[in-house]
């Protein structure tokens, strides 16, 4: 994902598009191989690579929402992404992160309300903007700037 906003000017793939989801654009241009299982967490469905949908959630503000951010080394700016509270820099920016389908019990390409899932021993595994991960509870994602009404789902 970093690779791919270093080559172009700091953006990051949409969350989705005409092509498809993030993971797709990804394997599209060259950046992750065919059936590569890194953009899916192993200890839940679908377990291994196969739908670009079902994969690690990317923050957006909506359902197949474009959600694009530009990675600098001082701050991430959001375009159509789910609520951040005032600037943040890359370390502090929920990229992305466990997800979970509102009505399926598979993976989810997007984060937003109701899409975060606590599914690590009440923790979700989370993607920093500057690529650094942390597994963080709830009180650790609003810690975070996740927004405190939002959902979660264990």
């Amino acid at each position: 994902m970093l690779m791919y906003a270093d080559d172009y000017d700091g953006w990051s793939p949409a969350v989705a598009d005409s092509v498809g989801a993030w993971a797709k654009i990804l394997y599209l241009n060259g950046y992750i191989p065919h059936g590569s299982n890194t953009y899916v967490c192993p200890s839940y469905p679908p377990y291994r690579a196969g739908s670009s949908a079902q994969t690690y959630g990317r923050r957006s503000a909506t359902a197949g929402n474009l959600g694009y951010c530009r990675i600098t080394a001082h701050h991430v700016l959001g375009i159509a992404i789910a609520y951040t509270s005032g600037t943040q820099t890359p370390s502090e920016f929920i990229f992305m992160g466990d997800s979970k389908h509102e009505n399926q019990d598979v993976q989810q390409y997007y984060l937003t309300n109701n899409t975060v899932h606590i599914r690590h021993s009440g923790r979700a595994n989370i993607l920093f903007a500057d690529g650094h991960v942390e597994s963080l509870d709830k009180a650790g994602l609003v810690e975070h700037g996740w927004p405190e009404n939002y959902n979660v789902q264990e």
